[in-house]
Formats: structure tokens, sequence, C-alpha cells
């Protein structure tokens, strides 16, 4: 029997896996928690579609795709700044941070947040 296809995201990783993994560490604290993921494919293909010449709208014109943020970095936003990538009241914050020249390659479209 054949194996199930995997349909692939516009940054190239299969949708079941996302590139993800989490240990856990039991040390003298406690209990430790790893997240691991490969972000170069996302980051490469990140960096494809900003250079693509393309706006990043959508065929209607009614949304605007301006980056793709990986797992383990919004994990890390949220973990070091605070910021919630999908929390509305962190708007400003994320902006802020796609708008840095440290986290550029999270930007798939050119043009201002």
């Amino acid at each position: 029997m054949a194996d199930k296809p995997t349909k692939e995201t516009n940054a190239g990783v299969p949708d079941e896996d996302w590139g993800v993994h989490t240990r856990m560490f039991d040390n003298v604290d406690g209990v430790a928690v790893e997240t691991v993921q490969d972000v170069e494919p996302i980051l490469e293909a990140n960096k494809a579609e900003m250079s693509s010449g393309l706006s990043g709208y959508t065929p209607s014109g009614a949304l605007k795709k301006v980056a793709v943020i990986p797992l383990v970095v919004y994990q890390m936003w949220r973990d070091m700044y605070g910021i919630d990538a999908l929390d509305p009241n962190h708007k400003s914050a994320v902006r802020r941070l796609l708008s840095s020249s440290e986290w550029q390659h999270l930007r798939t479209a050119p043009g201002r947040l």
C-alpha cells in the first residue's frame, strides 16, 4: 500500500510535522523542556518569496501575506519578550519586530507593515 502523500506548505515543511521536536529532561531543579526546529527551509522560502517580485497580496487584494514566523521563533518571542504574535493587542510589537533588521528574514513581502 502506498504512503499517504503529504501536503507541502509554502515554507517547504510537511504539514504533519513542521520540523518541530520537543524533548524533556529531568534534572535536579525539575523538568526542562527543549523545543528545536530547523528553521533554515522556512527562512530560505521567505527569502525566495521576498525576492520574487510579488506583492504578497491575495488575488482579490483583500489580504497581504507579509511574513512566515517559525513556531520556535513564535515561542521565543512569547517567552523572552512577552509578545504573542497571535494576540491582536500585540500587533504594534509584532510590527516592530518584523520591521527590525534582526528579524528581516521572516518577511515575505516588501513594504511598510
